[in-house]
């Protein structure tokens, strides 16, 4: 057994052991991967301590109804995108609130400006916080702390505290995080925040490859739409708070071969935003039909 550096979370640290017989029986069993079932297993729910990323379904074996993949982790993972806190969500195995993922690799991606891109900063991940300017950096100290996950037959939760994904001036002594998938009914975001100063503005986004209709008071509706290959995107709303938060949405056209082929000519982004917030409080949304 050999011992190489990992940047996952283990009992031990971030050092493993590494069991060199199981990755050479795991060589050998590839001629035998052919005879095995081709259908997706699609657990219910998956909890991977060590990376700390959350999956979970309204029931095992199905693509009806929600999934809600959700992560914790540090911001120095291999192949990192800026992104502790952040979740999708798809809906009867069509997606609806997405991570953008990324385009053709360039000297960029791997360079001094790779964060610089777009696609890898938290801004574009799923209502992480852009607070007076400040958002999440790269580096493995910035990091979510006291994760907890649990499931039963009626929901599945990941709670977190992100606060350390975002620099010191951003003034975050607190911004707890629970995503809860509430099985065969929603998605449920609460975040309750403290910090050390009354911000200028706090502003949250999602993307989204569905048609975008944010005209209604407390609820972006969410219309199926054809991606790449007409393949449809889910529907469904999301609703949120009105007198705390204003809403404006935005296009991403997409020039990037890799990207179009998966979400079409373009994603669109849902800003909400939160002018003179107090220093303390809580935003809430839900993710339904």
């Amino acid at each position: 057994r050999a011992r190489v550096a990992e940047r996952g979370y283990a009992d031990e640290g971030r050092e493993r052991p590494v069991n060199v017989q199981r990755l050479l029986r795991g060589l050998f069993a590839v001629a035998d991967l052919p005879s095995g079932g081709s259908a997706p297993p699609l657990p219910r729910d998956v909890w991977l301590p060590d990376i700390q990323v959350m999956v979970a379904r309204d029931s095992a074996g199905s693509d009806a109804g929600f999934l809600l993949a959700a992560k914790g982790g540090h911001n120095a993972e291999s192949h990192n995108h800026n992104d502790v806190g952040s979740f999708i969500v798809y809906l009867d195995g069509r997606p609806l609130l997405v991570d953008a993922g990324v385009e053709i690799y360039t000297a960029k991606t791997f360079g001094p400006d790779r964060y610089s891109i777009w696609t890898m900063r938290s801004v574009y991940h799923t209502l992480l916080p852009l607070i007076d300017g400040h958002e999440q950096r790269a580096g493995l100290e910035f990091a979510a702390r006291d994760v907890r996950q649990s499931c039963d037959d009626g929901a599945a939760r990941l709670e977190l505290d992100v606060a350390g994904a975002w620099p010191p001036e951003a003034g975050i002594r607190l911004w707890r995080r629970e995503v809860v998938l509430e099985r065969g009914a929603r998605v449920a975001v609460t975040d309750r925040y403290d910090l050390s100063r009354a911000p200028g503005q706090i502003e949250m986004s999602i993307l989204t490859p569905c048609s975008v209709d944010a005209g209604a008071t407390g609820v972006v509706r969410l219309g199926e739409r054809a991606m790449a290959g007409d393949r449809p995107t889910a529907s469904g709303t999301l609703t949120y708070d009105p007198a705390a938060l204003s809403v404006v949405a935005e296009e991403i056209p997409l020039a990037d071969e890799r990207m179009r082929s998966t979400w079409g000519e373009r994603l669109t982004r849902v800003v909400f935003r939160s002018a003179s917030p107090a220093p303390a409080g809580m935003f809430r949304f839900e993710v339904g039909r």
